[in-house]
């Protein structure tokens, strides 16, 4: 009768605690009528939070005769949680409360591609976010790291990563907590953007959705009843490595006539370089040499062909289209996989959209199951989306978890 009792109150005081995430500061009554719980309970469990220094009691706001009630809210830069995105063009720690409003930022390129020079930058700038907010161990529920690449399924390492050098089976959650003494969780990228679009788009279980991230690479996260689908080993959602061409191009993956070698930046400034060395087109003296791991030289390559494609160069507009039917071919293949009832695209290669995306669409309409109804949307992401979807991790596990720290939180001393 215990055990059931507890749950049925930790129950309660998580369905208190989310009442006041969505609504904001709240009085007694209000939860009280919001939640249907009885006063008793109500009271009983936000004098305990208020003592576990999970919630405080704001001063009435009105003044009418009789006593006013106060409302009651979340601890400032108290059960805050650090979303890091660490990729081949940077790196951005986020902090982040409750309510998944953002506290605090730090982005910066990265000043190396060298494992330990990485790992090095990475812990020194969540050093410097958790010391300038003053910050102790307590303040957090963990950090989230968003990671580019291939990450395993348990959400403790970093498999791979092309653009880092020596970059294989990296056991960043374990780096993370032995240096900060704080929980922490490893995911794929494109999963937390899909997590942050989840949130933001207040999509609900029944919203089968896709996200795609059309960057340096390509990435895809899709989630099922609300969850993401992340695979038996981790590997789900590799849309990128979709093999479209046998007879390709290779690509960084080992295999040949990947989406990627045609859909992606890397891709793209590829096939431009190739173009430049077969005299199909020439190229300014400072991009002859752009390489696999300098995205500044890719990004300015992109920007280059794009430029000349809006002039009418054919070499080039003919790689944008191209770009875009593959793209569009990946897509049908979605759809007609999943049925899902959204496709969200975002990242850098949208900036571009006026060059592909007619030949892509175009292709995904004709492509897919003719019987599937959905909806392309579009979704700027960066590196606030990547962020706050690792961060979502603490934070939804906070407001729906039997083992949520907020439900065991003593005052510190």
């Amino acid at each position: 009768m215990a055990a059931k009792h507890d749950q049925m109150r930790n129950t309660n005081t998580l369905l208190v605690l989310d009442h006041i995430r969505v609504n904001g500061d709240s009085t007694r009554r209000d939860i009280q009528h919001a939640t249907g719980l009885s006063w008793a309970a109500v009271s009983n469990i936000s004098s305990e939070l208020i003592e576990r220094n999970v919630l405080y009691e704001l001063p009435p706001q009105t003044k009418f005769a009789g006593r006013n009630p106060g409302s009651l809210d979340f601890i400032p830069k108290r059960n805050l949680t650090i979303g890091l995105e660490l990729n081949a063009e940077g790196l951005a720690v986020l902090l982040f409360d409750l309510r998944c409003s953002i506290v605090d930022s730090l982005i910066e390129p990265l000043r190396s591609t060298e494992r330990d020079r990485v790992i090095s930058q990475m812990l020194s700038a969540v050093d410097r976010v958790i010391k300038r907010n003053s910050l102790k161990c307590a303040d957090l529920l963990g950090i989230g790291i968003a990671m580019q690449g291939s990450v395993d399924s348990q959400g403790t390492t970093s498999l791979y990563n092309s653009f880092f050098l020596d970059w294989r089976n990296v056991p960043l959650k374990q780096i993370c907590e032995d240096h900060f003494h704080i929980p922490a969780h490893v995911m794929h990228d494109p999963v937390c953007i899909a997590l942050s679009e989840q949130w933001n788009r207040k999509l609900g279980p029944e919203d089968d959705f896709a996200l795609i991230r059309l960057s340096y690479g390509i990435g895809m996260c899709y989630i099922a009843h609300g969850y993401p689908i992340t695979g038996s080993q981790g590997g789900a959602g590799e849309f990128g490595h979709m093999v479209v061409n046998p007879q390709g191009p290779p690509c960084s993956c080992g295999n040949s006539g990947c989406l990627e070698c045609y859909s992606s930046i890397r891709g793209l400034a590829h096939r431009i370089l190739e173009a430049h060395q077969r005299g199909e087109l020439s190229l300014p003296a400072n991009l002859v040499h752009v390489d696999d791991r300098d995205v500044v030289g890719m990004k300015s390559l992109l920007a280059w062909g794009a430029k000349e494609a809006q002039t009418g160069h054919p070499v080039i507009n003919r790689l944008f289209c191209e770009m875009g039917q593959y793209l569009g071919a990946g897509l049908a293949n979605i759809v007609s996989l999943f049925n899902p009832k959204y496709l969200i695209l975002t990242g850098e290669l949208l900036e571009y959209t006026e060059l592909f995306w007619v030949q892509a669409e175009a292709k995904a309409r004709e492509s897919a199951w003719s019987f599937s109804d959905y909806q392309i949307l579009f979704s700027a992401g960066g590196r606030e989306g990547a962020a706050k979807g690792a961060a979502l991790h603490y934070i939804n596990s906070a407001f729906e978890s039997m083992t949520s720290p907020l439900l065991a939180q003593s005052t510190p001393a």
